[in-house]
């Protein structure tokens, strides 16, 4: 079979911004929550080693339902289906009608082989670093944007703050939200109230550690849903950077068949999921 070619990092910020929007959202009944479709216009830098800097334009549309979501880029339509129901992953590309798919428990697999990758790389860079004379090590903590010996998730601390101030977004008025890694900003986002989202659908994302920090449990139960976000990891030398704001929100029930694999589309291997 053909592989799947996608620049791995997009994908990974896409799964941080939406365990970011929806992970633990506890709900007190169903018919409270949001069925419909919003849009967001947003855009992605990263910094990787080797692969050195890339960015992207990402505009979305991105359709909900209790236990599916579907996201579509609607620069080259190329989409995500998430099945919750099925524990399942599908990434859709319509320019050759293909698709591959990957379930929860493989994707978990890959995550965890990845940020085991990382840990190692970080691991050679402290090694490296103790040969260097005082300012070059300065120097060359200061390139790699913090201390390889420091940037482990064991060591990751996340705390939360509510700035004062209040902003309106699409006619909702919106909280200020810092969520922080070390005391150094990770997300910085305006939160509502008035929409809530189908509560614990991530729970099986939070499990396959795709963060590279661990969140506490009271931060992962927030209530609402973040109408503009900024994203910020620093892991290493790795560095990724996410701007995104809703640009609109509807309403409305999901048909089943947003779900489905057309019928014309042929299946692919799914390989390219390797970050480091």
């Amino acid at each position: 079979m053909k592989r799947f070619q996608q620049h791995p990092v997009f994908f990974l910020t896409q799964l941080l911004l939406f365990g970011m929007l929806i992970n633990g959202i506890p709900t007190p009944s169903f018919a409270q929550t949001f069925e419909g479709y919003w849009e967001q216009a947003g855009q992605v830098s990263s910094r990787l080693p080797v692969m050195g800097k890339t960015v992207e334009k990402q505009d979305h549309r991105i359709f909900i339902t209790k236990d599916k979501i579907k996201t579509i880029d609607l620069t080259n339509g190329r989409t995500n289906i998430f099945r919750y129901d099925r524990k399942m992953i599908y990434r859709l590309n319509p320019g050759n009608k293909t698709y591959a798919d990957i379930s929860f428990s493989q994707f978990e697999s890959l995550m965890k082989r990845n940020w085991s990758r990382m840990d190692r790389m970080n691991k050679r860079l402290t090694k490296k670093l103790k040969h260097l004379k005082p300012k070059q090590r300065r120097r060359m903590i200061q390139l790699l944007g913090g201390d390889p010996a420091r940037n482990s998730r064991r060591y990751s601390k996340i705390t939360m703050r509510w700035p004062p101030g209040l902003k309106t977004i699409l006619g909702y008025k919106c909280r200020h939200l810092q969520l922080l890694v070390n005391n150094k900003p990770f997300l910085d986002a305006y939160w509502t109230k008035a929409i809530q989202l189908p509560g614990r659908m991530l729970d099986i994302f939070n499990q396959f550690g795709y963060f590279p920090y661990k969140i506490p449990d009271h931060i992962l139960k927030l209530r609402g849903f973040p109408l503009q976000i900024t994203l910020n990891i620093l892991y290493g030398a790795a560095k990724i950077a996410y701007q995104t704001n809703v640009t609109k929100i509807v309403r409305t029930p999901v048909s089943d068949k947003e779900f489905q694999i057309p019928r014309d589309y042929r299946r692919i291997n799914w390989t390219y999921m390797k970050l480091f």
